[in-house]
């Protein structure tokens, strides 16, 4: 799963992501959680048996780039629930994607905490709720034309 703040091509990603693997292992001597190539710098943190990967190019301020991914790394276990596994990570990715996307914005880190952050993921919206009681009130009307139309033969 990824999220980009940047304009970039799907096989551009794909290739900068297939590539971490290989570089992860050729620099598991290192004590960072960082690499540079010629074209981008990978910031890592690993979280159980994932690892959550920020990539940027090498003009960023790499401070910056830290707390953006240290930020990331204290939401995504709070919104991956029950266990820090792939299945559930699949099973959130959209609540993933919402979070990374109040942590940053346009690429951009926002001034906010873990506890904001979920606060921001599960409130609900007046535009939401009456929308689910319209389709839950439509179910219904069809369950009871359903019921009517099969008394009827």
């Amino acid at each position: 799963m990824s999220r980009q703040f940047v304009e970039m091509t799907r096989s551009r990603a794909d290739a900068l992501l297939q590539g971490f693997p290989k570089l992860l292992e050729s620099n598991r001597d290192q004590q960072h959680t960082y690499f540079e190539t010629e074209a981008v710098r990978y910031l890592y943190q690993p979280l159980q048996s994932l690892y959550l990967l920020l990539l940027t190019n090498l003009g960023s301020n790499i401070v910056e780039d830290l707390q953006t991914l240290y930020k990331l790394s204290q939401v995504i276990p709070q919104v991956v629930q029950p266990a820090m596994d792939e299945f559930y990570v699949r099973d959130c990715t959209f609540d993933i994607i919402f979070a990374f996307d109040e942590v940053c914005c346009l690429g951009n880190t926002e001034d906010i905490t873990p506890d904001q952050v979920m606060t921001q993921l599960i409130m609900e919206s007046n535009g939401e709720k009456l929308h689910q009681m319209i389709q839950q009130s439509k179910m219904l009307e069809a369950k009871d034309i359903a019921k009517k139309e099969g008394s009827a033969t």
